[in-house]
């Protein structure tokens, strides 16, 4: 079984409200910016460690779960 990434919220950075989820065939708005911080793969899609990942609101909290983040966008 391939590593699940290790993601750290970006504070610094938000998606503006044109910019979609990058989960592949997602078309929800992104709500929030994740900095992958080891690589690995997630919702079927490989994420390589420096890349940003915007996430809509249901993908950021599967993520936080599968990944066991503590931050998600609550709300």
């Amino acid at each position: 079984m391939p590593p699940v990434p290790v993601i750290t919220l970006a504070v610094d950075r938000q998606p503006g409200p044109e910019v979609a989820c990058d989960v592949a065939g997602c078309t929800r708005a992104a709500v929030v910016t994740w900095q992958v911080t080891r690589t690995g793969i997630l919702f079927g899609d490989r994420w390589v460690a420096g890349e940003d990942m915007d996430l809509c609101r249901e993908h950021d909290q599967r993520a936080a779960v599968v990944t066991g983040a503590e931050d998600y966008v609550d709300g």
